[in-house]
């Protein structure tokens, strides 16, 4: 009877398809999402440079500062790269992110929505505000 029993289980097991629900065992969705909280989490704090009195230039001094050669307002809807490393606090990396998100997200709308890319916070933009315009 036990014989009987196992061999008809066995049989039950085997004549049934096998299938493996491969949207189960899908976690892609939660790795980029997680990947993307703990990008915007997961900061390096940068050391604070200590606060020296701006030396006044002479004009035969031929170094210019980023204060100096920034004449008119930047759109920062065309910008070049170089041209946003002119404004305070946008180095190479940022300047890349900027061109980086309104190519792949349009032109900015609103100063607020400048806070969308990566390494700028609202420091950030209220130090940039009065150099930038959205528009020409």
């Amino acid at each position: 009877m036990l014989s009987i029993l196992l061999l008809a289980a066995f049989i039950i097991q085997w004549s049934q398809p096998y299938f493996v629900h491969d949207a189960l065992y899908d976690y892609s969705v939660q790795d980029s999402v997680f990947q993307k909280l703990s990008s915007d989490t997961v900061r390096v704090k940068e050391q604070k440079a200590p606060k020296v009195k701006p030396v006044p230039q002479k004009d035969g001094n031929k170094k210019k500062s980023k204060k100096s050669a920034l004449t008119s307002l930047i759109n920062i809807n065309t910008a070049t790269q170089k041209e946003l490393e002119l404004l305070p606090r946008i180095g190479p990396a940022t300047a890349k992110n900027i061109i980086k998100y309104r190519t792949e997200n349009g032109p900015f709308k609103t100063f607020d929505e400048i806070k969308n890319v990566k390494r700028i916070g609202p420091k950030t933009l209220e130090k940039l505000k009065p150099f930038i315009t959205l528009s020409d």
